[in-house]
C-alpha cells in the first residue's frame, strides 16, 4: 500500500479551521462594532436636533408672548381700557395684566407727551406702578399698591426720564412696527435686557408706544432642562458674539459702574465654550463635528435662530462619552473575550455566536429605534456578564434620554396650555368692565350690533334703555372717587338681579351711564324691566345728599324698536339718549319712553 502522499499535521488541521473561524469571528465583529457606532452617532445627531427644537420651540413661545401683550396694550388703548388719563384705570390696568404673565419683567407705556406708565415685577416677586407726567415733573416714580393694584407709597424715583429718548421707542418709531431691540442693560434690574415695542397710531399721527421687558437671565432656566450630559453644553450668543444665555451657570454679564455688560462668549470662563468659539464655521458646517477639547472628543453643533431682527446662534456640545463611555467599554471587553473564546475553543463558537453577536444585534437595532426617538428595551440575557451589563446600561441611558425628552415636550406644552388659558382669560377680560361686573363698551358695541342684525333677520322688536346715575358727579365731590367706585360696583349686581335671561345684555356705556339691551320684547315688558331697575337701585338706599331723596337714583331713557334693514346702534342709541334727556329733564329718578318708527325718516 502506498503511503507516500503527504501528511496533514493536525495541529494544522485544527488551526486552520481556528484561524478562519478567528477571521470570519473577526469581520463579523467589526462590522457589526461599525455599524452600532454608526447608529451611535446618528442617535447622538437625533438627539441634538431635539434639542435645538425645544430650545427654538421655548424662544418662539417667549418671543410671540411679548408679541401677544403688547397687542393686547395696543388694542386696550384704543377700545379705551386702558385710559391713560384716568389714574386709577391705568395703574389697575398694568398692574393686573402683569399678574397674568409671570415671564414679564415691565410692561408700559410712553406717550409722545412725554408721559410715560406702566408695571414692573421686582426680583422678590413683588408689583410695583410708575407714573410719570408734568404732576412728578418728569420723572419716573415708582409706588407698591394695594390688592386693587392702586398705588400706595413712594418707593424710587428715576429723575429726568424721558421715554421718547430710549432705543425701544426710537426702534419703534422708526420702523412703525412691532420691534425687538437689541441685547441691553435695564436701567433698574441692571440685567440684560431684550425689549419688545409697538407704535401706537391715531389718524397717522404717533400717540406713543408700548413695551414689554424680557430680562435675558431666564432663559438659562430653560437652557438647564436640556438632556446634554454631565460634560455637555448649550449656549447662546448674539451677533456680537456676546453670550444671551448658557447651561455652564456663569454669570452672562458684569456690573461696571452699575450697569450690566455681556460676556463675549470669547472671554467666557469655561474652557469648553472659549474653545468651541475657536472651531472654524467651515467645520461646523458639517454634521455633527467632533473636535478634541482638553483631551477629550466632543460633538459640536450651530444653528441658527432669527426673529424680529435678532439673529442668534445656538451652540450645543456634547461630549460622548457622557452617554455611551460604559457602553462602549462593555463592547470592546465583550469583542475581545469573544475572540478568545473563538481562539481557544472552537466547538464554543455557536455559544460565542448566540451569547456575543445576538445581544450585540439587538443592541444595534434598539440604537437605530433609540435614534428614531423610540425606546425598545433589550432582553437582559440570563448571565451577569458584560453583554449584560451593556444591555442594562443602554437600557438605562435610553430610558433616562425619552424620559428627558418627553418631559422637556410636556413642559413646553404645558406651557402652551397656560398661555392659551391665559389669552382666553385677557380676552374674557376685554369684555368685562372689572369695577362694575358687566359688560364693557367694546362689548356692548359688537353684541347690539348683533342683536340688532338678528333682530332684523327674524323681524322682531329690541328695547334698549339708557340709564344714568342723577348727581353722580357731584356723588363723587361729596363722597370721594373710592364711595364712587363702591356705588357702581353695588349698582352693577343690582342691574344683573334685574336681567336674567341670557340673550340679554347689561353693560357700561362709560362713566355713571349704562345700557341694557333686551332682546324680543314688548313696550310693556321693557317698562317694567325698566321701572324694576330703578326701584331695585332706589331700594339701595345708598346715600346721595345731592338728590331729592337723599339717596342714589337712576334716570332711564328707553326706546323699542321694530329693527329695520341697515338698522345701526348708533341710531338705537341715540333716540333712547333722548329719552333719557328728556328722563332728566322732568325731574330724574324716572323711566321715559320713546318709540323708535317716531324717529324714523
Amino acid at each position: 500500500m502506498n503511503n507516500n502522499r503527504k501528511k496533514k499535521s493536525i495541529l494544522v488541521e485544527l488551526i486552520i479551521p481556528l484561524i478562519v473561524a478567528f477571521v470570519i469571528a473577526t469581520v463579523i465583529l467589526v462590522l457589526v462594532v461599525n455599524e452600532n457606532q454608526k447608529n451611535v452617532r446618528g442617535m447622538l445627531e437625533s438627539l441634538r436636533n431635539e434639542m435645538i427644537t425645544l430650545v427654538q420651540r421655548e424662544l418662539n413661545i417667549q418671543m410671540e408672548k411679548a408679541i401677544q401683550l403688547n397687542k393686547i396694550n395696543e388694542n386696550a388703548y384704543h377700545s379705551g381700557i386702558l385710559n391713560t388719563g384716568d389714574p386709577s384705570n391705568r395703574e389697575r390696568y398694568f398692574a393686573g395684566l402683569i399678574k397674568e404673565f409671570d415671564d414679564v419683567a415691565m410692561t408700559y407705556i410712553g406717550l409722545e407727551t412725554g408721559e410715560f406708565y406702566g408695571a414692573r415685577r421686582n426680583i422678590d416677586g413683588t408689583i410695583n406702578i410708575v407714573r410719570n407726567n408734568k404732576d412728578t415733573l418728569g420723572h419716573s416714580e415708582y409706588y407698591s399698591i394695594d390688592e386693587y393694584g392702586n398705588s400706595v407709597e413712594l418707593l424710587q424715583v428715576f429723575e429726568n426720564f424721558d421715554p421718547r429718548i430710549r432705543p425701544w421707542y426710537e426702534a419703534a418709531n422708526q420702523n412703525q412696527q412691532i420691534v425687538f431691540s437689541g441685547i441691553y442693560s435695564h436701567f433698574v434690574f441692571k440685567e440684560p435686557t431684550l425689549t419688545a415695542s409697538i407704535p401706537i397710531f391715531e389718524n397717522g399721527l404717533l400717540i406713543g408706544v408700548v413695551g414689554v421687558d424680557y430680562l435675558m437671565t431666564g432663559l438659562n432656566k430653560t437652557l438647564a432642562q436640556l438632556p446634554i450630559g454631565e460634560n455637555g453644553q448649550v449656549f447662546i450668543i448674539d451677533d456680537q458674539g456676546q453670550l444671551i444665555a448658557t447651561t455652564t451657570g456663569e454669570s452672562i454679564f458684569n456690573l461696571v459702574d452699575g450697569t450690566s455688560q455681556n460676556k463675549f462668549a470669547t472671554d467666557s470662563t469655561n474652557s469648553i465654550t472659549q474653545e468651541t468659539m475657536l472651531v472654524s464655521d467651515s467645520l461646523l458646517e458639517s454634521t455633527l463635528p467632533e473636535v478634541r477639547i482638553n483631551g477629550m472628543t466632543y460633538m459640536i453643533g450651530k444653528d441658527k435662530f432669527e426673529f424680529y431682527g435678532n439673529y442668534w446662534d445656538i451652540y450645543t456640545v456634547i461630549l460622548e462619552d457622557d452617554f455611551f463611555a460604559d457602553k462602549n467599554l462593555a463592547l470592546f471587553r465583550t469583542l475581545a473575550g469573544g475572540l478568545l473564546i473563538t481562539l481557544i475553543f472552537m466547538s464554543l463558537i455557536f455559544f460565542v455566536i448566540r451569547s456575543v453577536i445576538r445581544p450585540i444585534l439587538q443592541l444595534n437595532e434598539s440604537a437605530k429605534k433609540l435614534s428614531q426617538g423610540i425606546s425598545v428595551e433589550v432582553p437582559l440575557g440570563k448571565q451577569r456578564n458584560e453583554i449584560y451589563e451593556l444591555t442594562r446600561s443602554f437600557n438605562e441611558m435610553s430610558t433616562k434620554i425619552v424620559n428627558q425628552v418627553d418631559q422637556l415636550e410636556a413642559q413646553v406644552k404645558l406651557r402652551t396650555i397656560e398661555l392659551e388659558e391665559k389669552n382666553e382669560m385677557l380676552s374674557q377680560l376685554s369684555y368685562k368692565d372689572e369695577l362694575m361686573g358687566i359688560g364693557n363698551r367694546r362689548h356692548l358695541d359688537v353684541s347690539l350690533d348683533q342683536a340688532l342684525e338678528l333682530a332684523s333677520r327674524n323681524n322682531l322688536n329690541i328695547g334698549v334703555m339708557m340709564l344714568d346715575i342723577d348727581n353722580f358727579k357731584d356723588f363723587n365731590d361729596s363722597y370721594g372717587h373710592i364711595e364712587g367706585d363702591e356705588c357702581l360696583r353695588k349698582i352693577g349686581k343690582a342691574l344683573k338681579r334685574c336681567v336674567h335671561r341670557k340673550s340679554d345684555l347689561v353693560a357700561r356705556y362709560g362713566g355713571e351711564e349704562m345700557v341694557v339691551v333686551l332682546q324680543d320684547t314688548t313696550k310693556e315688558s321693557l317698562l317694567k324691566v325698566a321701572e324694576n331697575i330703578r326701584l331695585e337701585i332706589h331700594s339701595l338706599m345708598l346715600p346721595n345728599e345731592n338728590t331729592k331723596l337723599g339717596v342714589v337714583t337712576v334716570s332711564i331713557g328707553a326706546v323699542l324698536c321694530k329693527v329695520k334693514p341697515k338698522q345701526t346702534a348708533d341710531e338705537v342709541l341715540h333716540v333712547a339718549d333722548q329719552a333719557l334727556y328728556e328722563a332728566k329733564a322732568n325731574g330724574k329718578n324716572r323711566v321715559e319712553f320713546e318709540e323708535m318708527s317716531k324717529h324714523l325718516s
